[in-house]
């Protein structure tokens, strides 16, 4: 899950050409965006870091929830936990998310940790 996205677009002829950015790139909340390179399948949750994206969910997202302390996230009907404390820029990816859990799994948790319920779809792909 240890991805690394270029964020920023790099200076030259082909990029002038071929144009920049992602098929999808978009803020979260804070450091924590939903960014696809080259095709809405690669959706994933990262954590943006001096122009890089670190990857902390695989892909593709299909809904997230967040609060100041949790980011919850849905992937191909399997579901992930981001704790927010535990995470930053230096963090490895597997000290701040939890998962994959099953469905049963993940309401458990959330009734247990109060996480915050997935209610962001992503372009209306309910998994």
């Amino acid at each position: 899950m240890g991805v690394r996205l270029r964020y920023a677009c790099l200076a030259g002829a082909a990029v002038a050409v071929a144009g920049c950015g992602f098929v999808h790139d978009e803020e979260i909340d804070g450091p924590y965006r939903l960014v696809a390179v080259d095709t809405i399948d690669q959706l994933r949750v990262c954590y943006e870091v001096e122009g890089d994206c670190v990857g902390r969910t695989p892909a593709p997202v299909s809904a997230y929830g967040v609060d100041d302390d949790w980011i919850t996230v849905l992937v191909s009907g399997r579901y992930y936990v981001i704790d927010r404390k535990a995470d930053g820029a230096f963090a490895e990816p597997e000290d701040a998310v939890s998962g994959p859990y099953s469905e049963q799994t993940f309401e458990d948790l959330t009734t247990g940790r109060r996480l915050p319920e997935i209610a962001t779809w992503v372009n209306d792909r309910h998994d």
